[in-house]
């Protein structure tokens, strides 16, 4: 099956670590897991059957591996037959919000807690629950959720397949009452949490703020890293890797602690701007303000580096987004909030977001050409 057609069957991005990609490894093993197994759990609906005893497969979760039909929100059979893996093994897909039953006696037992206790299917994948935490209204927005990965995206009702979200690699994954959030992967602070990691392997040891403090001295580097360079990816060396890439790139490089992150945060910044850019073009959108998530919000100087590459607001908060979000959509499904509308407004009533304006938007315009190049 072609690469067009399988992103045409479950609208995700290809990556390495992808479920269909594991489960077609594992079939070319000697020792074949598959043949023995009654189902395949990812890691929230296994969680969700230690609690309950229920096999099921959370949707919002299940979409993200290659085998999900983001317009049915079942399986996706013909994929699943294609590759002659074993039907038997995918359970019974539900939404998120769906109530699976009550604790299991033993954990009940165990606990101490009281055995009637519902257990629901929320969420199951952490972005999902940290969308459903954004405190907003209207159709304006885009999200960000921050950590040491980054996920930016928009909700929309209906997932979009088409040539040119596959060519800029957008994944449609399940989201909450029924919609898809359909975003992008992009590096986050790792770069950052594994340059800290090596000056502390080598007696130096920076807490984040210092980090970041030093690279505010630094003041504009006016050099960058492909952050989607396969070498970023891979843990150890994490400065090396980086001023190599800027002498192989012909750029102005430094090897001080400063300039280093100084680079790395400017080039978050410029990633963000130009995902922003593929999601108007791709959707249709025009997208007002930027709603960031996730403990990646706490780096303040990020936050106010991302609002002037995009030129638009960036509301921050809540920190705790997944946690927020899960709590969400467990009250959605027991009927104590009404919707996600409201929770998003509970939410907005109980959390007060930092908004980050745009103040240095002409350096990031200035060099948006410069950037692109060297992603070339």
């Amino acid at each position: 099956m072609s690469k067009e057609k399988i992103y045409n069957k479950v609208g995700i991005q290809f990556a390495q670590f992808n479920t269909l990609f594991q489960l077609l490894s594992e079939t070319k093993r000697k020792l074949n897991l598959l043949n023995v197994a009654d189902k395949m759990l990812l890691m929230p609906d296994f969680l969700n059957f230690m609690l309950s005893g229920k096999k099921n497969a959370e949707f919002s979760i299940a979409s993200t591996t290659s085998l999900a039909d983001p317009v049915t929100r079942n399986w996706s059979w013909e994929l699943i037959d294609t590759f002659s893996l074993p039907r038997r093994i995918f359970p019974e897909m539900v939404e998120p919000g769906t109530k699976l039953g009550v604790l299991l006696p033993s954990i009940a037992e165990k606990t101490g807690l009281n055995k009637s206790i519902p257990v629901f299917a929320s969420a199951g994948h952490d972005t999902a629950s940290a969308v459903a935490s954004v405190p907003t209204s209207g159709d304006d927005w885009a999200f960000l959720s921050s950590g040491t990965w980054s996920l930016m995206g928009v909700v929309i009702n209906h997932p979009i397949l088409s040539t040119e979200s596959m060519k800029y690699n957008f994944t449609n994954e399940g989201g909450v009452e029924g919609t898809t959030r359909f975003l992008k992967n992009i590096i986050g602070l790792w770069p950052i949490q594994e340059c800290r990691r090596y000056w502390q392997e080598n007696s130096s040891d920076y807490s984040y703020q210092q980090l970041t403090n030093l690279a505010k001295t630094e003041g504009f580097a006016k050099a960058w890293v492909d952050l989607n360079n396969q070498r970023f990816l891979k843990p150890g060396e994490m400065p090396e890797k980086i001023v190599s890439f800027l002498k192989e790139t012909n750029q102005a490089s430094k090897g001080n602690v400063g300039f280093i992150i100084q680079v790395v945060l400017e080039s978050l910044a410029f990633a963000y701007k130009k995902v922003l850019k593929e999601i108007e073009e791709t959707t249709g959108k025009k997208i007002e303000k930027l709603n960031a998530v996730g403990g990646g919000i706490q780096n303040e100087y990020l936050m106010q580096l991302t609002a002037d590459a995009i030129n638009r607001d960036v509301i921050a908060g809540p920190i705790e987004g997944t946690i927020v979000g899960n709590i969400g959509v467990q009250a959605i499904a027991s009927g104590d909030v009404q919707n996600l509308k409201e929770w998003r407004s509970i939410v907005a009533n109980s959390f007060q977001p930092k908004i980050f304006k745009p103040v240095n938007a002409k350096y990031f315009n200035e060099n948006e050409k410069n950037f692109e190049m060297i992603l070339k």
